[in-house]
């Protein structure tokens, strides 16, 4: 008899262990790592879905010695015991995936609210937490509400940014090349000196906001509407402002060679460079009342 019990007992008392220790690392409060440094919160990140897998493989190595045993002990009963243990496995498998899917959701959002930051070295830690974990360009971003964040000097290149909302937004000297910020809300946005080589701007908004020094060589800005925005000294070669409209804006200083500004509606309150006349690459003058 007790040849009979021995492999049960190994299998129940396994999966007993087995249960606590799951039961432990499951029940780990999740705001306790808010006052660790980022570096301290990776490595958690990685040694919680190690520790996943590590489970994994004890679950499994259990399950093989257990059959194993069951198997010189009677046939009879492995074959009674393998659709359960078959079964615990698959679930075993499947809490593992929850589980960092969880854990990856729960991240993402807290790395895109530390994004909104008004606190630039947190702002900043955030966008490079999101570029390693490939946040950036797979549409984790898309329509989202950067109001008033912190981003001066951030490296956002090819960041899918599409629709984003940036309402007094500081993205002074930020890295924008090669972005989506097509449909984006740019209002009273600070993007002087950015670097927006490239970049998608096509049905954008800009009101109140700041341009001067920007550089949007070969920037797409098809249907682009700039209201009471600074552009001075920027750089616009090369752009596509194509059925753009700006009205009460300042291009003084701005340079224009090979900008593409057809069929560009503009009122008289913009101001263009020294002896530019936009009518000759095909502006149209309009009437407007966009003085601000």
């Amino acid at each position: 008899m007790s040849s009979f019990f021995a492999p049960i007992l190994f299998v129940i008392s396994f999966y007993i262990f087995f249960g606590i220790f799951v039961w432990i690392i499951w029940s780990l409060p999740r705001n306790w790592l808010d006052n660790l440094t980022q570096s301290g919160k990776i490595w958690i990140k990685w040694h919680r879905e190690t520790s996943a897998k590590i489970i994994t493989c004890i679950a499994f190595l259990g399950l093989s010695i257990g059959a194993y045993w069951l198997t010189k002990t009677s046939n009879e009963i492995l074959f009674s015991l393998a659709p359960e243990l078959i079964g615990t496995s698959c679930v075993i498998l499947v809490i593992d995936a929850l589980y960092r899917y969880w854990d990856e959701k729960q991240e993402k959002q807290r790395v895109i609210a530390q994004m909104r930051s008004p606190t630039n070295e947190l702002a900043l830690d955030a966008v490079r937490i999101a570029e390693d974990e490939g946040w950036l360009t797979d549409g984790s971003l898309k329509r989202v509400n950067l109001a008033a964040a912190n981003l001066r000097d951030a490296k956002l290149s090819r960041a899918n940014l599409e629709e984003a909302r940036l309402v007094t937004t500081c993205l002074y000297h930020a890295s924008l090349s090669e972005a989506n910020l097509k449909g984006a809300e740019f209002i009273m946005t600070e993007l002087g000196d950015a670097r927006l080589y490239e970049t998608n701007l096509q049905d954008a908004t800009f009101i109140m906001a700041s341009l001067r020094g920007a550089h949007l060589i070969h920037a797409q800005m098809q249907r682009v509407y700039i209201s009471n925005t600074g552009l001075q000294n920027a750089y616009l070669n090369g752009a596509d402002l194509s059925d753009a409209q700006i009205y009460s804006s300042d291009l003084s200083g701005t340079s224009l060679q090979h900008t593409i500004l057809d069929r560009v509606m503009y009122d008289k309150f913009t101001t263009w460079p020294p002896g530019f006349d936009p009518k000759t690459v095909g502006g149209i003058l309009v009437e407007s009342d966009h003085k601000g």
